[in-house]
Order: C-alpha cells, then sequence, then structure tokens
C-alpha cells in the first residue's frame, strides 16, 4: 500500500532498509544454520513458480533434480539451498533457493525452463546486503522438522571447515 503514496525509487530504498535491519537482526542469531550459511559465497537467489500445483514433495523432487543437473553442467564448486513453501495464489507450491554455480544467470533459467513447465521464474544475483538465506530460512520452522527444504553440495566438507576458519578468525 506503501508504494501508491511514494516514488518507485523511495519504496525500493525504504525495501532495502527493511531488508538490510532484517539481515542485521539474523546475524545475532548465533549458530544457527542460516548465520553459518551467511557466510558461504553464493552466486544466485531464484523463486521458482510452477504452471501446475505442485505437492511439497514433488517440489523437493525437483529442486534435487535440478541441483544435480546444476552440478553436471558446472565445472566448479555447486551447492544449493532451497526451500518449498505454500503459495496461496496457485493453490501450491513453490521454492525459493540459493544457489553456487559457475553457470550464467541466462544458463539458471534456461535449465529451469528445461526440466519443468513454470510458471514464474525469478533469477537474481545474490545480493549479500539482503542475505536471501534469512528468507529462505522463515518456512524451515515451519516444514515439519526439515522435511521441505535442503542444502545439497559438492564441497560441503570443505564449506563447513571454511566457515569454522571465518568464525575462528572473527572470533565468533
Amino acid at each position: 500500500m506503501m508504494e501508491q503514496f511514494t516514488s518507485p525509487e523511495l519504496f525500493d530504498l525504504i525495501q532495502r532498509n527493511r531488508s538490510l535491519s532484517n539481515t542485521i537482526e539474523c546475524m545475532h542469531r548465533n549458530d544457527t544454520l542460516e548465520q553459518h550459511l551467511s557466510f558461504l559465497n553464493w552466486d544466485y537467489f531464484v523463486t521458482v513458480t510452477y504452471e501446475e500445483p505442485k505437492s511439497k514433495m514433488e517440489c523437493v523432487s525437483f529442486m534435487n533434480e535440478l541441483y544435480f543437473e546444476t552440478e553436471s553442467k558446472s565445472s566448479g564448486d555447486t551447492r544449493m539451498f532451497f526451500t518449498t513453501e505454500t503459495y496461496s495464489v496457485s493453490k501450491g507450491n513453490h521454492n525459493h533457493f540459493v544457489l553456487k554455480s559457475d553457470l550464467k544467470l541466462y544458463q539458471v533459467k534456461e535449465l529451469i525452463e528445461e526440466l519443468e513447465p513454470v510458471g514464474i521464474i525469478d533469477v537474481q544475483r545474490y545480493d549479500y546486503e539482503l542475505a536471501a538465506i534469512f528468507y529462505i530460512c522463515k518456512e524451515m520452522d515451519r516444514n515439519n522438522s526439515g522435511l521441505y527444504w535442503g542444502l545439497l553440495g559438492n564441497n560441503l566438507e570443505g564449506d563447513g571447515i571454511n566457515i569454522k576458519h571465518i568464525k575462528d578468525g572473527a572470533n565468533i
């Protein structure tokens, strides 16, 4: 409603400020999954809304398939953190995920379109100030103890070691 009374630029600035405040608040949650994942490098924040309503398990299966296809087309470290949440508009579910991959933005979008008929795909470069990790984690407490989210990667052990070095160096 506020966007009706302000310029688009001011509205975007207000939204960004709200996101930054949420990020700062979330960073104070020590030893949480989202805090640990926020120390890692990510390339993309993606939302996928499906053409036809999907169950949560169908969405999780698609995320797994998408990860393995992405990894097979990437040449370096590949990592994905995703959640599945109810999407009231389509009476189904959709996915949010962050992705680490050396694929180009258009390649990520094309791969999703190849694998699944989708209604909306929003692929953005990951913005560390807005920390999509924390946005994704909002659903985890409501998702039956982790049944509808996942962390996939081909170097998770190395990622864990990097997180430990970062936290030890920062005395966190």
